[in-house]
């Protein structure tokens, strides 16, 4: 277990730190969209009674085949009537999910401009969006025209880079600030959020829009996971298939969503007169380079990002109350997370759940969506729950598995979910292809 003298912080992350107790970033708006339907409520509400929403589903692909696999799709969006509907015609599956997402953050936030409250200049506002696939979507449009011999379209010069979404969210909130596009794998959405929160600490923006968004549910990407051999095997009802560090995982399932969270520093919230939802207090990036599918196993990497998390937040293992943990429900991944965990937290790890069981993996929006469920549980007091947990207990003796070994996963202590009062801090944390690692720290808001 890590001390607090015993957690690194580098000369730049200790001038970071500087600049955030002097003017913390804060959370001001969210929103989501994921299997659970649309909106952070809906969200919410699927995770605290454990409703999973997956199904099987059918996935067109290229050249006219179909793809069956179990999967977390997101419910049809209405556009009717959409102040954005325009640039979501222009967009795929992935970018209109990422516009609604958006307008949920903006409009929580006051950004829309319709409230009276003073905007930020454009200048200062900037948009960083992650994804791991990008407009996937686009890429099958254009491969399908170029197939059948059809007339290209002029938009797809445009719609089919991979900064689609950022520009196009920059667009709509006519945001002149600081804009990219974030690719990092599954750990996409949490260093497109660490990426703008550095921005405005660093005084280049007062405002941003970070997250993440990945159209999952692509029989491209489905068929390169199953060739991996991460997809989730046959496991009775489709909702128990997803199963985070349970000792009968077999992989994951795939989702689709979009999760987008408004930036800003505590100075700016208070000038606009907008309540802080909760502040984004640490967070840690980092890369553990052991092959493509990149995890130590003894996550060295998740256990590095950990540290530096809690370095710049100046906090101790003992102070995190709840781990949103990455939680694909593929053996090697939750063997090595969990023994991260174990390495920083010690016996005393906090209370832990995936969200994946219920939101299913969304690559890069997947941190995204998690850092808003840490933001809930903090603002609610309200631990979310684990599930499933039918196959595992809190401390159970780990099992042996011939080709692994002991399974690390068994010393995990599942969230039981509830009443939490004294929830004060909690992280998130991702990993990804190529070894991408991520660890954001979320703190309750409580006015000075």
């Amino acid at each position: 277990m890590l001390s607090p003298q015993s957690v690194p912080a580098s000369d730049s992350g200790s001038g970071l730190a500087f600049l955030l107790r002097r003017d913390p970033v804060v959370i001001t708006g969210a929103g989501s969209v994921s299997a659970a339907g649309e909106g952070v409520e809906a969200l919410w509400t699927a995770v605290v009674n454990r409703q999973s929403p997956a199904r099987w589903c059918r996935l067109p692909g290229p050249g006219g085949g179909t793809v069956e696999r179990v999967g977390f799709p997101v419910p049809e969006l209405d556009w009717v009537g959409h102040p954005w509907r325009g640039m979501a015609r222009r967009l795929d599956a992935g970018g209109r999910m990422a516009l609604r997402a958006a307008y949920a953050a903006a409009d929580q936030a006051g950004l829309l401009g319709n409230d009276g409250r003073p905007q930020p200049a454009p200048e200062r506002l900037g948009v960083i969006c992650g994804s791991s696939r990008g407009p996937i979507g686009k890429w099958e449009e254009a491969y399908d025209l170029l197939h059948t011999g059809q007339r290209m379209k002029p938009t797809l010069a445009a719609t089919t880079t991979l900064a689609a979404a950022s520009g196009a969210l920059a667009q709509v909130l006519e945001a002149n600030g600081p804009s990219w596009l974030v690719s990092a794998a599954c750990a996409s959405g949490a260093f497109a959020i660490a990426a703008a929160a550095e921005r405005i600490a660093l005084g280049y923006a007062d405002v941003m829009l970070a997250g993440g968004t990945d159209q999952s549910l692509n029989a491209v990407v489905v068929g390169g996971l199953s060739a991996a051999g991460v997809m989730a095997r046959s496991g009775g009802e489709p909702a128990d298939w997803c199963r985070p560090f349970c000792q009968d995982r077999t992989g994951l399932v795939p989702g689709d969503g979009a999760g987008l969270l408004v930036l800003e520093s505590l100075s700016s919230a208070r000038r606009r007169g907008v309540p802080p939802l909760a502040v984004l207090s640490g967070w840690g990036l980092g890369m553990d380079p052991e092959g493509l599918a990149g995890m130590d196993a003894g996550g060295a990497g998740l256990r590095r990002t950990m540290a530096d998390a809690l370095a710049l937040a100046g906090l101790s293992p003992a102070d995190i109350g709840y781990i949103n943990a990455h939680g694909t429900g593929t053996w090697k991944n939750d063997a090595a997370e969990a023994s991260a965990m174990a390495a920083v937290f010690g016996p005393e790890m906090p209370p832990c759940s995936s969200s994946k069981s219920i939101t299913g993996h969304c690559l890069g929006a997947t941190p995204a969506l998690e850092a808003i469920l840490c933001l809930e549980a903090l603002r609610r007091g309200i631990l979310p729950p684990a599930f499933p947990t039918a196959h595992t207990a809190p401390g159970a003796v780990a099992v042996e598995r011939k080709e692994e070994g002991a399974d690390p996963a068994g010393a995990v202590r599942f969230s039981p979910g509830g009443p939490c009062p004294g929830l004060r801090h909690a992280l998130s944390s991702s990993a990804g292809f190529w070894g991408f690692q991520s660890s954001l720290i979320l703190s309750r808001w409580k006015e000075a």
